[in-house]
């Protein structure tokens, strides 16, 4: 009995730290650079997989389930969820300054 509450003790205590870190990020910072935002959308899709068993299927589970904030004036996302459970391909592109509307 004690085993399995030290275990459930470092799950919850694992769960928490995902969640903590999560809140950590913000996609809007206009200084990051592409790969800075996939690394981040990578991370919350990793945190989806630990926490559910699966990978997101899209971008808009992220935002909706985990909070993942997109700047979607400033750049362009690719997401290809291939599989449930294979790391879906994430491409970042920053849009021109015509794609962004600053004509």
């Amino acid at each position: 009995m004690n085993t399995s509450f030290v275990a459930l003790f470092f799950i919850a205590a694992a769960l928490i730290i995902i969640v903590w870190q999560l809140n950590s990020y913000d996609i809007s910072d206009k200084e990051m650079g592409t790969e800075q935002i996939e690394d981040i959308i990578r991370h919350y899709a990793t945190a989806c997989y630990a926490l559910e068993g699966s990978y997101p299927s899209s971008l808009k589970y992220l935002q909706k389930n985990y909070g993942l904030i997109l700047d979607e004036e400033q750049y362009a996302y690719y997401y290809d969820a291939f599989a449930s459970n294979i790391l879906p391909d994430i491409k970042v592109m920053k849009k021109t300054e015509s794609e962004a509307g600053y004509e």
